[in-house]
């Protein structure tokens, strides 16, 4: 699937000394990060939990019946989050590669977005190994586990790993611009651009393509949203074999026919309109495609894993 950005416009940065023009409103009050809505403490398991719309929030919990609490976002346009004041070694693109089946290395990012990003994994994953500095812009983290080859007991929590670092970037303000596989080698997989901007809580939940004919929607935000999506499939002219809830906040539809993998002219067309339909009414509702992101090394649960796709609330 295609990369989408948001349609906001990010401001050119200010002056290097921090000082805003004369003519500028005076800055917002300053926001005080808190840690995403599901993170906890422990590393032995994970919960993840995302916030509705105007504040709106669910909870639960998964993996072994671990629970979880949401917290409210605050709405970007009432409550916007102050910029630090970008310096002139301050970089405006970095980007994170996504390595091997169980490395994260990050390129470019201020050391304080590093200290951010340890945490978020922590906090959202089953730990880290190690962590190795390769020169002053570029550490690399070994997770434990093998989140990239996306399988089995891990498919859903490395998705969910991914929507958390989705947040935590945003919140200090690097935004997703595009994700590209920059690599002919195989098995590879991409490599997330961020632009520097405006600090934003945003809030992201994902879809996911898998094997030949599934299609999942993970921790999605309210039980409308959901519920939206699953008739959004239902559209697929050759009906849907069975629904079910993969794990706690992950539901899964298994279509009839290959629509990931099939040849037929008819079926290649009637997927792609399923999936404008999908994103059609996750406009409607308040949300917009954030970018598509292959993180699998192994094709994912042992044969064709699409594309993830992460959505986050429009501003």
């Amino acid at each position: 699937m295609g990369l989408f950005s948001s349609d906001k416009k990010y401001p050119v940065p200010p002056d290097p000394t921090g000082q805003p023009p004369a003519s500028n409103p005076p800055p917002p009050a300053t926001y005080t990060e808190q840690s995403p809505p599901g993170y906890h403490q422990a590393t032995s398991s994970i919960s993840s939990s995302f916030a509705g719309p105007s504040g709106s929030s669910t909870s639960g919990g998964f993996g072994g019946g671990v629970g979880y609490t949401a917290s409210g976002y605050p709405d970007e346009k009432k409550q916007p989050l102050e910029a630090a004041a970008p310096t002139p070694s301050m970089p405006i693109y970095a980007c994170m590669l996504l390595s091997s089946s169980d490395k994260l290395r990050l390129l470019n990012f201020p050391h304080s977005v590093w200290d951010a990003i340890e945490q978020t994994i922590i906090r959202a994953w089953i730990g880290i190994q190690r962590k190795k500095m390769m020169d002053n812009s570029c550490i690399e983290f070994k997770l434990r586990g093998n989140p990239w080859y996306g399988q089995y007991s891990e498919a859903v929590p490395s998705r969910r790993l991914m929507t958390h670092l989705l947040h935590c970037l945003s919140v200090h303000g690097w935004h997703l611009s595009i994700s590209t596989d920059l690599s002919k080698k195989s098995y590879d997989k991409d490599t997330l651009f961020f632009r520097h901007g405006p600090p934003l809580n945003r809030m992201f939940f994902s879809v996911s393509f898998n094997e030949y004919d599934k299609i999942r929607i993970i921790d999605p935000p309210t039980e409308q949203i959901k519920n939206a999506f699953v008739q959004a499939v239902q559209s697929w002219p050759l009906g849907i074999q069975r629904t079910e809830t993969k794990e706690h906040g992950c539901t899964q539809l298994k279509l009839r026919g290959n629509p990931w993998m099939t040849s037929d002219g008819v079926e290649v067309n009637q997927a792609r309109l399923m999936a404008m339909t999908i994103m059609t009414v996750m406009d409607q509702h308040g949300y917009e495609l954030a970018g598509s992101v292959d993180m699998s090394a192994s094709g994912g649960e042992g044969t064709s894993d699409r594309e993830r796709v992460y959505s986050r609330q429009k501003g």
